[in-house]
């Protein structure tokens, strides 16, 4: 019997993030699964997406095994090539979760279990697929990890300290930088990202500022590279930076062309 999320929403979470993921086998087939962390339960909720209508019919509820304690949220990334998804859990212990994705049904399958060095509030990967990247909020840290082959997480390569509760990282689509999202600094720090040795360093000029108490949390990139969309928690307002080709070429954002 179908379900659509309007069923299944009770048994969730609040705090659920969702995380989608098309698996293409050819462009007549091509189907879309919707993965959702309940952070309550500790599992994760694999949905189909009906695009005539928008309905989500749940498909399998998948446990994060040997958590003792429930987080606030349950973080989510899937790796470029649709392969992997990885969990972050925020309570006790606080571990990357990965998970081999069936291409065709979607469903997935644990693989296994490693250690995070703080509760992440935001993680996804490089655009390589090689790298996770974290941002802790209570931690006021980002992380880099390396991810083998076989998907499980490794020790860190870089952990580094933020301004005040960084909330969201994430990539530009040309894998050279990287944005993290200071809630509690007002600002978007701005970071150079060498993808072979995944390291990060500041970029010139290493941060982008904000409205005083606006709290940038989440942010998005354009498909054409030259726009980024930041959402701002604690003003409810949406900044948009446009960059000039000079400036893509740089990655730096201009603090005084946010609004």
């Amino acid at each position: 019997m179908k379900r659509t999320l309007r069923r299944a929403m009770p048994a969730m979470a609040s705090a659920a993030i969702l995380i989608f993921g098309a698996m293409t086998m050819s462009p007549a087939k091509a189907v879309t699964f919707v993965y959702v962390g309940n952070a309550e339960s500790n599992e994760i909720y694999v949905l189909q997406l009906a695009p005539h209508n928008g309905d989500l019919t749940l498909i399998q509820k998948v446990a994060i095994p040997d958590i003792l304690k429930p987080g606030g949220s349950t973080p989510l990334a899937v790796t470029p090539d649709k392969r992997l998804l990885i969990a972050a859990t925020r309570g006790d212990p606080m571990v990357a979760a990965s998970y081999r994705i069936d291409p065709v049904t979607g469903k997935l399958a644990h693989i296994g279990n490693r250690p995070l060095v703080d509760s992440m509030a935001y993680i996804v990967t490089d655009r390589t697929g090689k790298y996770l990247l974290s941002a802790s909020y209570p931690g006021h840290k980002v992380v880099v990890n390396s991810i083998t082959l076989d998907g499980f997480v490794e020790a860190p390569t870089q952990v580094m300290g933020t301004e005040p509760n960084a909330h969201a990282i994430m990539p530009d689509p040309a894998n050279r930088y990287v944005l993290v999202a200071s809630l509690g600094g007002d600002i978007v720090k701005q970071l150079k990202f060498d993808a072979g040795a995944g390291r990060l360093s500041p970029n010139d000029p290493p941060a982008a500022g904000v409205k005083p108490k606006a709290g940038p949390r989440h942010f998005r990139f354009h498909p054409n590279g030259k726009l980024v969309y930041l959402l701002n928690e604690l003003n409810a307002s949406v900044d948009v930076d446009k960059k000039t080709v000079e400036e893509v070429s740089t990655g730096f954002l201009k603090s005084q062309s946010l609004i």
